[in-house]
This record gives C-alpha cells, structure tokens and sequence, in this order.
C-alpha cells in the first residue's frame, strides 16, 4: 500500500465489487450486498486487511461455521453407521460410508475442563473463561470449546450450551462459546 499509495477505501471498493459479482453467480461462495463502509468496519484480520476484504472459502466445511456463527451444533452423521461428530467430519472414520449434516440440540455437559484464559488470535477478543472437552447430546465424540460462566476451571458434569458470542468475529471458530444451561 505504501509502494503505490492505496488506501484502505481503494481497497474496500475491490471487495465491494467482487461480492456484487458473486450475486450474479450462482456457483459463488460468498455473494453478499455490502458497502465500502461495510468493509472499513469488519474486524482486522492482519493488517491491513479486513475481514470482509478476504474472500476466503469455507469449503465443504461451510455448513458447520456457518453454525458456529448462528450458534448452532452442525454436526455429520454417517449413514452407513450412524454415528455423529461434532465438529463433523466429511466421512466416517471407520470409511463405512458419506456423512449427512444433522443439527444437534447444542446441549452437553462438560467431559473435562482446565483453565485456559488468554486472548484468541486474529484480534479476536478474550479466549473465555475456562477450556473444556463437551460432550454434546446426541454425537459421539468430544468438542472442545471455550466456557464462560463456569470460573477458571469448568466442573466435569456441570451441563451447559452452545451460543454464539460476535456477530463477525474473524474466523467462525471463534463465533461460539459455552455457557451454563
């Protein structure tokens, strides 16, 4: 930017511009109406670059961030054998067949917890209270997650639930937490 003298508005009308072309494809990731105002607000990725100048794809993946961000449990279930992972996998682990998106209830209790203060990367704000293994009702498997709510240390059984805690964070990982139920 300092080489040729752009600014972040000049960089902003590219983005603006590429999501107005991705509503006129239907095969677009990410078609979205946005202003250039739009993407000088979104939270800094790296600078200087925004999270609505990175036109990144989710991938096959997609259904499950874009859970995240809802705060919804988005989880595959194989159909061959039935079992449920949250967060999903694209195929069962035992290679017995393709997995299906289910929504889970978001419900669980806590499997094991430490304490796992910090802040996230990416600008992405405090990392939580406490780190536990969730056990969510209906999959197979543990999730890991940050716990608010709870203290330091989230108790081992103590039940709580999926929300979601920005409405942009900078990557969908960082959109839920746990909290007590």
């Amino acid at each position: 930017m300092a080489r040729h003298g752009t600014t972040p508005e000049q960089m902003a009308v590219v983005a603006v511009r590429n999501r107005a072309n991705a509503r006129a494809n239907p095969l677009a990731h990410k078609p979205m109406r946005i202003a250039v105002a739009d993407v000088l607000a979104s939270p800094m990725v790296a600078s200087p670059y925004r999270r609505l100048d990175c036109s990144f794809s989710l991938g096959e993946l997609s259904p499950y961030f874009e859970g995240l961000i809802a705060g919804r449990a988005v989880a595959s279930t194989c159909v061959a054998c039935g079992r449920t992972w949250f967060p999903p996998r694209l195929g069962c682990c035992s290679r017995a067949g393709p997995a299906r998106w289910k929504t889970l209830a978001g419900t669980g209790r806590i499997a094991a917890g430490t304490n796992g203060g910090g802040t996230l990367p990416f600008g992405g704000g405090s990392a939580g209270e406490g780190l536990a293994l969730v056990a969510l009702d209906g999959a197979d498997n543990l999730a890991l997650g940050w716990v608010d709510g709870l203290g330091d240390v989230p108790p081992v059984g103590a039940r709580v639930r999926l929300v979601a805690t920005e409405s942009n964070p900078p990557h969908p990982a960082q959109a839920t937490r746990y909290v007590p139920e």
